[in-house]
């Protein structure tokens, strides 16, 4: 019988692999706006992502060199996605956030080249703090207009914002003994993220959807 934590990583990652071909095949087979063309890669990317981690994860290899990969292309993705929703001056700011934080990871990771192999807090606060920002933002603007990707939406602001917080506990909690306190903070993280991704999957019910049946 499988832990509550195994759990949580099969239903995470089944619920990965449905969001990924799901958003795909509408992506594929119809005619969908350019935002919603985004966060279908979105979808996809960091899907294989989170299902090569858990393989790897489940052989007992290192997989965390894959947390950077993961972190700088949510953020890339994620930042042309809310480019398209926000007002004209918060697009322009985006495109600056977007070149100083490449720059300022690229240098990081030069003068660092061990932290490859490592789970590196700078680059995970840097790259979700924006995010959640412009999540916030369009949340805020859409209380004027009509509310698009409100499901999505929500899911980033309240899952990100919590991982963030541990994630960048993550070098102080690695370094103690494991407890059932260690345990706990890691474990909530897969709850939300399951939250999360049920959120994706409602997001794409709701909004995608429909627009195979007109």
């Amino acid at each position: 019988m499988i832990s509550i934590d195994d759990f949580f990583d099969y239903l995470g990652t089944i619920l990965v692999v449905i969001n990924a071909v799901l958003y795909v095949r509408s992506s594929s087979l119809n005619n969908l706006s350019k935002t919603k063309n985004i966060l279908a890669i979105y979808v996809l990317v960091t899907g294989i992502i989170q299902v090569t981690q858990f393989v790897l994860a489940k052989y007992k290899v290192d997989n965390l060199f894959l947390s950077h990969f993961y972190f700088l292309l949510q953020f890339v993705i994620l930042s042309i996605f809310y480019k398209q929703l926000l007002n004209r001056i918060q697009s322009k700011i985006i495109n600056y956030v977007m070149f100083i934080i490449i720059m300022a990871i690229g240098i990081h990771f030069l003068f660092n080249l061990d932290l490859l192999t490592k789970f590196n807090v700078f680059e995970a606060f840097i790259t979700m703090l924006p995010i959640i920002i412009y999540a916030a933002l369009h949340m805020y603007n859409s209380l004027s207009k009509i509310y698009e990707f409100k499901y999505f939406n929500t899911g980033v602001l309240i899952y990100l914002t919590t991982s963030a917080l541990i994630f960048i506990a993550g070098n102080y909690l690695n370094n103690i003994e494991k407890s059932e306190l260690l345990i706990k903070p890691w474990f909530i993280n897969k709850v939300l993220y399951v939250g999360y991704l049920l959120l994706i999957l409602i997001e794409w019910k709701v909004t995608i959807l429909p627009i195979k049946n007109k």
